[in-house]
């Protein structure tokens, strides 16, 4: 087979999509010695963590393409450059898809958050267009790939797809980089400490922690990880209103090599957000066998399932309550940390690489639909 893939949104912008594809790419070429990638890499992004063009290798080629993915023009330029590479199928892991492709499409759909949270998108035009370009790019894809069964029900209850053009396929958190031997960062706190890793963005609900964490009264630290966005100030208001800036630590963005450090050091993971696709952090925090306590909006019950502590992403008096919980019962840690890594067990990058695969070959007519969210 010979694929492309759009990796524009492999650059630190795009963190979790740009994570999917740094576990995936690899993931398919051990699993179909056959296959040979094609990457289509935007050489003028900005790159840090995640970079397209490390992923050269002989069966994968990486071609610039200067066209951004927020362009009308770089969307119609990138159609003409991957039509004229004469590709079997496309995939696609974001929405904002080449304009006049005539190549097959695959199409990953990571959620469909904006079109429940309108208020996240920057600007009235991105409000206005984004529902159309989701529903184009859907509805044009032969196959689309679900990252989660929330996801899928989603897709088919807006009517952007049919259930038989749609295959769950879930992530994975089996390549992480171990821990190295340079143990944890000087900018953080000693362990153990309580960790949040999130971007600081209002769908995150970090506000809320940080209100939860202050009512609890607990005194180990709380780690918060992630980039900051100057937009949005609630969380450093919350932060100095309350008192807790000596104990509340912000490192931001933590490279991928020290994730491994990061959360060998943590008591336990907080992830309460109020929507998630998936939902990376939680599954990442159960391989490490760090316990978690995670909301129970949209994916997150399905992702973790009993191998965590739910509580309402608006309950601020729970989310108190299970944070003094797991700082103060050792056999509750423990139970969450055995369940966790059995939890874990059952996603692999292998796993996805595989099933995506069988989603190719059914675009492509070789085998029969698979993955109906029936």
């Amino acid at each position: 087979m010979k694929l492309a893939i759009d990796a524009r949104p492999l650059a630190d912008r795009f963190p979790g999509i740009g994570r999917y594809l740094a576990g995936l790419i690899p993931a398919l070429l051990e699993a179909d010695p056959e296959l040979r990638i094609t990457l289509f890499a935007d050489p003028t992004a900005r790159r840090g963590r995640l970079d397209p063009f490390a992923f050269a290798t002989e069966r994968c080629a990486v071609v610039p393409l200067p066209a951004p993915i927020f362009s009308l023009i770089g969307q119609l330029r990138a159609a003409w450059a991957i039509d004229r590479g004469r590709f079997d199928l496309l995939h696609a892991p974001y929405f904002l898809t080449p304009i006049g492709l005539r190549t097959p499409l695959v199409l990953t759909v990571h959620d469909l958050i904006p079109l429940h949270h309108p208020e996240i998108l920057p600007g009235r035009i991105a409000r206005l267009v984004t529902p159309f370009l989701l529903a184009a790019a859907a509805r044009s894809a032969r196959r689309v790939i679900a990252v989660s069964r929330w996801v899928a029900e989603d897709v088919v209850v807006r009517g952007l797809a049919d259930r038989d053009r749609i295959a769950v396929v879930p992530l994975a958190s089996d390549r992480l980089p171990r821990p190295t031997a340079m143990g944890p960062d000087p900018a953080w706190p000693p362990p153990p400490y309580l960790l949040s890793l999130a971007a600081d963005k209002p769908l995150k609900n970090l506000p809320l922690l940080v209100r939860a964490y202050a009512l609890s009264g607990v005194a180990t630290p709380l780690v918060l990880a992630g980039p900051s966005d100057p937009r949005h100030r609630s969380t450093a208001d919350a932060i100095e209103q309350l008192g807790v800036a000596g104990r509340v630590y912000r490192i931001g963005p933590v490279a991928e090599e020290r994730l491994g450090d990061l959360y060998r050091g943590a008591l336990a993971l907080l992830f309460p957000s109020l929507a998630e696709g998936f939902g990376l952090p939680p599954l990442e925090a159960m391989h490490f066998g760090v316990p978690v306590v995670c909301s129970t909006a949209t994916s997150l019950p399905e992702v973790v399932g009993g191998a965590a502590l739910l509580v309402p992403p608006d309950d601020e008096a729970g989310w108190a309550m299970a944070i003094k919980r797991i700082v103060e019962d050792g056999a509750l840690r423990a139970a969450l940390a055995d369940a966790g890594r059995g939890r874990a067990k059952q996603f692999s990058w292998s796993r996805t690489a595989s099933e995506t695969l069988a989603v190719y070959r059914a675009a492509l007519g070789q085998m029969p639909a698979i993955g109906s969210v029936v």
